[in-house]
């Protein structure tokens, strides 16, 4: 007897709207997602009136989006969607000053990520190098949730009191905090980093899984927003409390036996480079109890092997919690290691890593100090 296939046994496909302005890349954006068993491109849409109206109409699992259209922009597309309609976009930005910037301000108004569009004049030469990660970045952003916190700034008054902090330079700093982040990274890093005051004796490393020329833009513009200085990392540099040290898209960054900053063209750890998981573990070989591992929000298992090479020499590891994240599959990953110390929401990190400084740093300074007076 032949058994029939029921619609309760055949996996749903990922329904996708294309938007672009360019008749050319709505077509090849559409031919690649079409050739993915698990998704199906479901309309297109020219522009961000067209998108909006279709949106609504046929309610896409994603939406690939054009940054820069005619009549509505992909940033107006996205502050009129998202507040009726919140939907996982993933944007194709040109590799440009000004399309990376753009880019920044729509995730900033709930795109999930984002995939470094080819120029027009080289489309047909180079899709085919970005097609697997626009099928990879439909498939996390269709399982991310939505909505979900956007920081685009500080409310002014915390901002304005961690402004007033005294700025401090150690060459030896007391703590070194290595943080991870991917899917959803640029929100919550805007919920994190500007709380931290600069007058604590830490330094930084931030490994946000960027393409390459994005990186530097991303730390000028969290740098406007923080206390901290954020700056994109250097060869051979060493590392300075007050300073957040952001990985250069696609490559490595490590530090050497002597402690400073450097960079590898090893091949992509986990699908991504840089990776947290080859920064992670030279951190703690130097810095050994020191060394505070943060993995925040991002698909996969990237920080896994950093939070356990960190446990091990003593170090500290923290997670975000599921419902504050976009994707939940790096603080997942992280924290079925056992290495894991704490589990905080985006909002309470901050909190959480100063409390940590306090209870490990200035505890252990009092503690020598009254040791001494005894001793005395």
């Amino acid at each position: 007897m032949q058994t029939k296939t029921t619609s309760a046994t055949t996996k749903k496909k990922i329904r996708v709207l294309v938007v672009d302005d360019s008749a050319l890349m709505r077509k090849m954006v559409s031919e690649i997602l079409n050739q993915q068993p698990d998704i199906e491109v479901i309309e297109t849409a020219k522009d961000g009136e067209d998108a909006l109206q279709k949106a609504q109409r046929h309610r896409p699992d994603v939406i690939t989006l054009d940054v820069e259209m005619p009549r509505m922009s992909g940033l107006e597309f996205l502050s009129a969607l998202m507040p009726s309609q919140p939907t996982p976009v993933v944007m194709l930005s040109s590799l440009t000053t000004k399309g990376a910037e753009i880019t920044f301000r729509c995730l900033q108004k709930g795109a999930v990520d984002f995939v470094g569009k080819p120029s027009q004049s080289s489309v047909c030469l180079s899709i085919k190098d970005v097609s697997n990660e626009i099928a990879h970045k439909v498939r996390m952003a269709s399982v991310a949730k939505m909505p979900y916190i956007s920081a685009e700034e500080p409310p002014k008054t915390a901002q304005a009191e961690i402004k007033q902090e005294p700025r401090k330079s150690h060459q030896d700093p007391k703590m070194v905090v290595v943080i991870a982040s991917s899917t959803g990274g640029p929100n919550a890093l805007n919920g994190f980093l500007p709380y931290l005051p600069q007058s604590l004796d830490i330094a930084y490393l931030l490994v946000q899984h960027l393409p390459t020329g994005f990186s530097r833009l991303f730390a000028n513009r969290l740098n406007s927003a923080c206390s901290l200085e954020v700056r994109e990392a250097e060869e051979g540099e060493s590392l300075q409390s007050g300073v957040v040290l952001v990985a250069k898209g696609g490559k490595h960054l490590v530090l050497d036996a002597e402690g400073r900053t450097a960079y590898n063209s090893n091949p992509p750890l986990w699908g991504v480079c840089p990776a947290a998981d080859m920064l992670m573990p030279t951190v703690a070989h130097y810095y050994q109890e020191k060394t505070v591992g943060v993995v925040l929000t991002g698909m996969g298992r990237d920080g896994s092997l950093g939070v356990k090479a960190i446990h091990a020499k003593g170090g500290y590891c923290m997670v975000q919690d599921e419902a504050s994240c976009v994707v939940y599959g790096m603080p997942k990953s992280a924290l079925d290691t056992g290495g894991v110390d704490k589990v905080y929401s985006i909002t309470e990190m901050a909190t959480g890593l100063i409390r940590l400084y306090e209870e490990r740093v200035q505890g252990a300074v009092a503690s020598t100090e009254r040791t001494l007076q005894k001793a005395g």
